[in-house]
């Protein structure tokens, strides 16, 4: 709509670091934050947005189906487990949250995780990492498949977006549960 010159929306809804790149790509106005009366240094995620403001927070978690694990993953390093947990996973083909996961898993506190994830070192281990569960992967690339993965019994769990699996045991009737640890929480934002 920018580039057409024929915009139409006021307010979109969107990750993030969308916002703050489609404001630096010129697509989206910097919020004068000044002239809303709002102080951006009260809060770490207002100080972060140059765009757009917080409205949704979300999470990606190991999510899992009680009725064929009842009991389920307790840490991250389960996802790493398949001689306790045999079967197949489901990952989002993405780096975000793998690549921290895998540390996690193999023993770097979540406090040192972006210091570790910050060196060729620290890369090179969280892939090794993923190597060990590395044929047993089923890639997901839209939010509504690890729930359809896990429905239909191709893994015994999967990263997921919490809303998701929270949606599916509610509406769906599903025993489907969530594991919490080390779940890596996101904002989407509006812009």
């Amino acid at each position: 709509m920018v580039k057409s010159k024929s915009v139409s929306w006021d307010v979109v809804d969107g990750y993030s670091v969308w916002v703050n790149q489609l404001c630096a790509d010129g697509v989206l106005e910097r919020i004068d934050w000044k002239r809303l009366g709002f102080d951006r240094t009260s809060s770490w995620t207002a100080k972060r947005m140059i765009a757009g403001c917080p409205s949704v927070i979300s999470a990606t978690v190991v999510a899992y189906d009680r009725d064929r694990l009842p009991n389920g993953p307790k840490t991250i390093a389960d996802l790493f487990d398949t001689e306790n947990f045999p079967g197949k996973r489901g990952l989002w083909k993405n780096p975000q949250d793998n690549l921290e996961w895998a540390l996690i898993a193999d023993g770097v506190p979540i406090k040192d995780v972006y210091k570790v994830l910050g060196t060729p070192e620290g890369v090179e281990r969280a892939f090794k990492k993923l190597d060990t569960i590395k044929k047993d992967v089923i890639w997901w690339t839209s939010g509504a498949q690890p729930v359809q993965l896990l429905a239909d019994g191709q893994v015994v769990m999967t990263s997921a977006w919490n809303d998701r699996i929270s949606d599916a045991s509610k509406n769906a009737g599903k025993h489907f549960q969530i594991m919490w640890d080390a779940a890596k929480w996101e904002l989407e934002t509006s812009g």
